[in-house]
């Protein structure tokens, strides 16, 4: 079975054993947790596995931190998405 891949942060290194927003349901889409989005129509999100929104909810519920390397709200420096 292939091992599953971390998640990095380009910005400040930090790691996770999968993406920290898979850790929470997604508000806008509602797939559970540890399943990817999906648009409306079922097909994958374009660019990203998450939408940001979980990343923000993600971040609410202690899951995710501000990245340290970058100002905005959200951890856009994960690699892999």
């Amino acid at each position: 079975m292939p091992r599953a891949k971390a998640y990095v942060c380009s910005l400040c290194g930090e790691r996770w054993p999968r993406d920290p927003a898979l850790e929470v349901p997604c508000p806008r889409c509602l797939a559970p947790v540890g399943v990817k989005c999906r648009r409306p129509s079922g097909h994958p999100l374009f660019g990203a596995e998450v939408h940001h929104d979980r990343d923000h909810e993600a971040m609410r519920l202690g899951k995710l931190k501000k990245c340290p390397g970058r100002p905005t709200p959200n951890h856009a420096g994960v690699a892999g998405r």
